[in-house]
């Protein structure tokens, strides 16, 4: 059997419905749906918590089968996070 991690984290919690809750990291854009038990603490109002994770395994490549292909997707980059221009003006 795996064994639990728990995670450190910081955010927000912007939905809790049917014991699941929408949780919005500090500092990125995402939205994780993450199960609850029974969540009574305040919405969209920043908190510190734990998040427990049990690793899943999803399934088996070949070992050499998909090298070349990243097993997850960067981070988007905004233009204004880029170098700025040196044209001068």
């Amino acid at each position: 059997m795996a064994t639990m991690t728990l995670i450190p984290s910081s955010g927000k919690v912007s939905a809790a419905k049917d014991g699941v809750i929408v949780f919005r990291p500090t500092g990125s854009n995402y939205e994780m749906h993450l199960v609850s038990r029974a969540f009574a603490g305040p919405l969209n109002s920043p908190l510190k918590g734990l998040i427990r994770v049990r690793p899943k395994k999803s399934g088996r490549f070949p070992a050499a089968a998909y090298s070349s292909i990243p097993s997850s997707a960067r981070p988007r980059r905004s233009r204004a996070a880029s170098a700025p221009s040196t044209s001068g003006k």
